[in-house]
């Protein structure tokens, strides 16, 4: 038990300094969609951004820049959706083409937290593989935190 707070406590250490990190390095970046050539084929389009979003997630980019993450699964989804309601093209593009871009910012917001947070980042899984998550409240109050740090 004294273990798995000791683990918490370097968590928490790195949380403060990255979220300040993580806020000036993002603020006032605008979010770069690139076009896409209206020659291809939108399942593909959408297959590859599927793959991409299951390989960030096995990454952790999901915990490390949830908000951008979510972004990124809501445009898959929208174009997913757009494509079998038989939305127009340029609907589907402009879908598939902001999940890109939304998924990139999380891949970078990921590659400075690993940098910025490996600390609490490997206390958070040693916590975890050591049972913190059965900790109950104690352990909820300081993931939430953790994971506030990519917001």
């Amino acid at each position: 038990m004294k273990k798995i707070f000791h683990y918490f406590k370097r968590m928490q250490a790195g949380v403060l300094f990255a979220a300040v990190l993580l806020l000036v390095a993002c603020a006032g970046q605008q979010l770069e969609v690139q076009p896409i050539s209206k020659s291809e084929n939108p399942q593909e389009l959408i297959n590859k951004l599927d793959n991409k979003v299951a390989l960030a997630r096995k990454d952790q980019v999901n915990v490390l820049a949830p908000d951008w993450f979510q972004d990124a699964e809501t445009s898959l989804n929208d174009a997913k959706e757009a494509l079998d309601k038989g939305d127009t093209l340029q609907k589907i593009f402009e879908l598939v083409a902001t999940g890109n871009a939304q998924l990139r910012r999380a891949e970078e917001i990921a590659k400075i937290s690993r940098t910025t947070l490996p600390e609490a980042i490997q206390g958070r899984n040693m916590a975890r593989k050591a049972g913190a998550m059965n900790l109950g409240k104690e352990y909820n109050v300081v993931e939430e935190q953790f994971l506030k740090h990519g917001h």
